[in-house]
């Protein structure tokens, strides 16, 4: 073996040993949880995706677990795109719920609350002046 090949030898060992260092720390999970949080955060666009190894095969399988988890949890689908260092994704087709009517209908309930509380206090005023 040339010393060019040692050399070479060497550095493919050391990544081998960093990515044994790392395996099965859950560093992987968090990304994904991190970049879900980001595709509802920013719905309709393009969010960036890299994995913690600089390799393109590491961001590709980053990208497959987070199409797999949105599919398997939220029941959505999202678009990949290549990019020069990793993927974008963005959910397909993400439209925000409107919680306008349930927001309404909580309102007026707590005011209705707050008429029997002002009521409640007003029947103890009163059962206290005259009985």
């Amino acid at each position: 073996m040339t010393e060019k090949d040692l050399l070479n030898e060497r550095q493919r060992l050391l990544e081998r040993l960093g990515e044994l260092r790392f395996r099965a720390s859950g560093r992987t999970t968090r990304l994904v949880d991190k970049y879900i949080q980001d595709l509802f955060n920013n719905p309709g666009e393009w969010v960036r995706v890299y994995d913690h190894w600089p390799k393109k095969n590491a961001a590709s399988e980053l990208a497959r677990k987070i199409k797999k988890r949105m599919a398997v949890e939220h029941n959505l689908e999202v678009v990949t795109k290549s990019i020069p260092d990793g993927f974008a994704l963005k959910i397909k087709n993400y439209k925000k719920p409107d919680f306008s009517k349930e927001i309404e209908e909580c309102k007026s309930n707590i005011e209705a609350i707050s008429d029997m509380l002002k009521f409640k206090k007003f029947r103890r005023i009163i059962d206290n002046i005259f009985y």
